[in-house]
């Protein structure tokens, strides 16, 4: 069993969002997988990038024009893309 095949797959509506300069990606998935998640844990972290790739989200956000370095927010986190 693999947990994070929990996140993924259908009825998880992903919506991204483009704010000025930064890329917004909200969905009631993605919240309440972000309050699971210890971004200070290395395998939290990891965790975490596998469920976004593994669920599409990283290739709705290159979809959206996202490319490397460009600023990421999901719910408090924020990051800075890198492919």
């Amino acid at each position: 069993y693999d947990d994070s095949d929990a996140y993924v797959g259908g009825g998880k509506e992903t919506v991204i969002k483009r704010e000025g300069a930064k890329f917004v990606v909200e969905g009631e998935w993605l919240f309440n997988l972000v309050g699971q998640v210890n971004f200070e844990n290395y395998e939290s972290l990891e965790f975490f990038q596998k469920v976004l790739k593994r669920s599409g989200v990283f290739d709705k956000l290159e979809e959206s024009g996202c490319r490397d370095g460009d600023t990421v927010c999901i719910y408090d986190f924020e990051f800075d893309y890198i492919k």
